[in-house]
């Protein structure tokens, strides 16, 4: 199940874009705890500070879901929340399907409590230029940079520090 999810580290934060199955497909239940343990597999090696997992969560966070307790208990053990509470502007859903009128809330962010600290904003975009029947969920955070600091002589012979992004 590797190919539904992608692990990108920014800094000390790693950042994990999943797109779990959905409910028409055979044996889901299996495959999306399959694809959750593939997630905390590929983790379960790596050091960092802060950890985010974004994206098609194909869930509804609600108690009644079948797979709701396994979404709850990975979170646990990896020590994330759903921060769907800090999105202000409630009345848009992130999938919509308007021929049909479906419509449901399930993308989301789970973050660990340093970036949900971190997190300054979550909002739902809905954009023309957005092609697609879900919505983009958007998390703004701020992650905590390990600068690479250079001493560069400027135009007038005076040294000056600058960011070096080849030494990131």
């Amino acid at each position: 199940q590797a190919e539904r999810f992608i692990i990108i580290r920014l800094f000390g934060t790693i950042i994990v874009n999943v797109y779990m199955p959905c409910s028409s497909q055979n044996n889901y239940k299996l495959l999306y705890e399959d694809t959750l343990s593939c997630i905390e597999n590929a983790l379960c090696g790596l050091d960092y500070d802060g950890l985010l997992i974004g994206g098609d969560w194909n869930l509804e966070l609600e108690d009644t879901h079948p797979l709701y307790g396994t979404v709850t208990n990975f979170n646990r053990r990896l020590g994330l929340t759903f921060n769907d509470d800090k999105i202000l502007d409630r009345s848009n859903h992130t999938f919509r399907v308007f021929s049909s009128g479906a419509r449901s809330n399930i993308d989301h962010f789970a973050v660990s409590r340093s970036v949900d600290i971190a997190t300054s904003d979550v909002s739902v975009v809905d954009s023309g230029v957005n092609l697609s029947d879900h919505c983009a969920v958007v998390c703004t955070f701020l992650v905590p940079m390990a600068s690479v600091n250079s001493l560069v002589p400027s135009k007038d012979n005076t040294l000056a520090y600058v960011l070096r992004w080849d030494k990131s």
